[in-house]
C-alpha cells in the first residue's frame, strides 16, 4: 500500500509523469499462455486460441491469435461454452481489490436476440455467479466504469441472459470495472481471487453464424482517489462519455492556472494543455484514435480526480 500510495502522489503532482503513469497491469494478446485464463472442459466447450479462419470473424485484432469460439467452424445450436479469467493480486497486486478495470476488443456475429455472449462474476471461487450489469450484492459497480457494455433492460438472449448478440460491424472495445467507493464502510470483500465469466450459448436453431471472438484484455489500474485519506481531491465533469470529437470538462470555478493531460492506457501522453481562469474547457479530439483514455488535471492548488473516458465515432 505504501508503494502505491507514492506513485499516486507522483502522478497527482505530475512529477515524471511519462515514467510513472503506467497502470497498465498486464496485456493478455493470446500469442503465448496466459496462466489465469481457464477455457472450460466441457465436452462442448468450443472455445478455442488460435488464428481466426471464417468470413467475417476472419482475423485478430493484433496478429496472429484471438480467443474464438471455434477458429474454423460456425457454432453449432444448443451450445453453451466458457472460459474464465482469475483476477486477484497475482496480476493487480496491491490495487486488488480497489481498483479493477478491464478493457477488450472483441467482434461478434450471432443471432441477434437468441444467441451471444455475456459475462458473470464470482465471488465466491466460482460457487455463484452473477451477470455483471446486475452485479448488485456487493460495493463493486460494473455499470458506473463500462462503455460498449449490453444492457439490462433490452439486450436479452433466448435463456434471458442479458448479453452481446447480432453483428458488432467490426471491433468494438468493451471496458468495465469496480471502483470502491471511499465512503462505503461496510463493504463484503471478495475472496483472494474474482472468477470472471466469459459466457457463450446458442438455442435450438442453427443460424449458420461465426460466433464471439476476444483479443488485447488489458488489465488496468485507475487511481481515482478512492483510498486516498491523506489528500483531499477535487472532483470535475466530463461529457459526453463515450465522446466522439469533442468533450466538455468543467471545473468548480478556478481562479488559476489548469493543466489537463491525456494519456492512452498504456501512459502515452497524448495531450498536454494549460488553461487560465476558467471552469470550463472545450477538448477537441478529432485527432486521436478510438479507444479508452485517462484525463488528469490539476491547478495550482488543486488536484482532481482522474477521469476514464472513451472516443467512439461509431
Amino acid at each position: 500500500m505504501k508503494k502505491t500510495f507514492i506513485l499516486w502522489i507522483l502522478l497527482f503532482l505530475n512529477l515524471e509523469v511519462s515514467a510513472q503513469f503506467n497502470y497498465i497491469l498486464d496485456t493478455i494478446t493470446f500469442e503465448s499462455q496466459y496462466p489465469f485464463i481457464e477455457i472450460g472442459t466441457t465436452p462442448q466447450n468450443i472455445w478455442q486460441i488460435g488464428v481466426p479462419q471464417k468470413t467475417i470473424l476472419d482475423s485478430a485484432f493484433s496478429p496472429v491469435n484471438v480467443i474464438i469460439t471455434d477458429t474454423i467452424n460456425n457454432y453449432p445450436a444448443n451450445n453453451y461454452s466458457y472460459f474464465e479469467l482469475k483476477v486477484g493480486d497475482f496480476n493487480y497486486g496491491s490495487f486488488y481489490p480497489v481498483d479493477v478495470y478491464i478493457d477488450m476488443k472483441h467482434k461478434y456475429d450471432t443471432d441477434r436476440f437468441k444467441d451471444g455472449g455475456y459475462i458473470t462474476v464470482s465471488y465466491d471461487s466460482g460457487q455463484t455467479w452473477v451477470n455483471i450489469v446486475e452485479d448488485d450484492n456487493f460495493y463493486w459497480q460494473a455499470n458506473n466504469y463500462s462503455w460498449n457494455l449490453y444492457n439490462n433492460y433490452s439486450d436479452s438472449l433466448h435463456n434471458g441472459e442479458f448479453g452481446f448478440s447480432g453483428n458488432s460491424n467490426g471491433w468494438i472495445t468493451t471496458s468495465f470495472g469496480w471502483h470502491v467507493p471511499p465512503v462505503k464502510s461496510n463493504f463484503i470483500v471478495p475472496g483472494d481471487t474474482l472468477y470472471i465469466r466469459f459466457n457463450f450459448m446458442s438455442d435450438s436453431i442453427d443460424t449458420n453464424k461465426e460466433g464471439w471472438m476476444i483479443d488485447n484484455i488489458v488489465l488496468y489500474a485507475v487511481p481515482m482517489g478512492s483510498d486516498l485519506t491523506n489528500i483531499e481531491l477535487q472532483t470535475m465533469e466530463f461529457f459526453p462519455n463515450p465522446v466522439r470529437e469533442r468533450a466538455i470538462v468543467k471545473f468548480e470555478a478556478v481562479e488559476e492556472l489548469i493543466t489537463i493531460d491525456m494519456y492512452t492506457l498504456d501512459g502515452r501522453l497524448v495531450k498536454h494543455k494549460d488553461y487560465s481562469n476558467t471552469s470550463e474547457v472545450l477538448l477537441d479530439l478529432k485527432g486521436l484514435e478510438e479507444g479508452t483514455y485517462i484525463l488528469s488535471a490539476k491547478s495550482n492548488r488543486e488536484v482532481f480526480k482522474s477521469k476514464v473516458f472513451q472516443i467512439n465515432r461509431k
